[in-house]
C-alpha cells in the first residue's frame, strides 16, 4: 500500500460510551445511531453470569464530542457538525428549544467518570490540557489554570469544557518510512 492508498478504518464508537456515566451514555448511544452508526455484533460474545450476550459495536465517522458550559452539545462526524438534542437525537440546524445544553454539573460527572472518580490521579494530564483514555482517545480539558511557581500549569479547576477525540485508525500512513526502519531481509530495527 503506498501514500496514495492510505484508508481510515471506521472508528469503533462503543468505546466512546465508557467514557461517559448514565444517563449521558444513553444520550451519546442515542445520537449515534441518529448518526446512521451501524450496530455491528462483535466477533465473540460477552458471558456474563454464565449467559452469552452480544455486544453491538457502532462504527461512524465521529471525531469529535464537544460540551461547554451553557453551550449545545456538539458532534462532529464526518466533518460535519451536529446539534445533540435532549432526547439524544442529533440534527443539522440549531433549535433553542429542543437543544441539549450542557451544564457544569454534567461536565463534572463526564470528567469524574473519566478520571474514575480520582481527579488527583489524573492531576498531571489535566495540567498537560488533557487525558488520554485507555483506548486512544483524548479528552481536551479548559477551564480555570492553576500556575506554579516555576510559571507552570500544575492544575485546571472549574473546567468549563471538554473535547472528546475520537482515536481511529490510519492503515497504510508508515508505508514510506518502513523500509528506513529495518535492515534488508531481517527484523532487526536500526538505531
Amino acid at each position: 500500500m503506498n501514500q496514495t492508498e492510505i484508508r481510515k478504518e471506521p472508528r469503533d464508537c462503543f468505546a466512546v460510551l465508557q467514557l461517559f456515566p448514565e444517563p449521558y451514555r444513553q444520550k451519546v448511544c442515542t445520537a449515534l445511531e441518529s448518526a446512521g452508526g451501524r450496530g455491528v455484533p462483535d466477533r465473540q460474545p460477552l458471558s456474563i453470569g454464565g449467559a452469552s450476550h452480544s455486544r453491538q459495536r457502532y462504527t461512524c465517522g465521529l471525531q469529535e464530542i464537544r460540551f461547554r458550559i451553557g453551550r449545545p452539545v456538539l458532534f462532529y462526524i464526518d466533518g460535519e457538525e451536529w446539534f445533540a438534542t435532549e432526547d439524544g437525537s442529533l440534527q443539522k440546524t440549531l433549535q433553542p428549544t429542543l437543544q441539549w445544553i450542557a451544564s457544569r454539573k454534567e461536565i463534572l460527572q463526564i470528567i469524574q467518570h473519566i478520571c474514575r472518580y480520582s481527579m488527583y490521579a489524573y492531576e498531571e494530564e489535566l495540567g498537560k490540557g488533557f487525558i488520554s483514555t485507555a483506548f486512544g482517545c483524548r479528552v481536551g480539558v479548559a477551564g480555570e489554570v492553576l500556575m506554579g511557581t516555576d510559571g507552570s500549569v500544575k492544575n485546571i479547576r472549574c473546567i468549563s469544557s471538554l473535547n472528546i477525540r475520537v482515536a481511529h485508525e490510519a492503515k497504510g500512513i508508515a508505508g514510506a518510512v518502513l523500509p528506513y526502519l529495518y535492515e534488508e531481509k531481517s527484523y532487526a530495527v536500526r538505531c
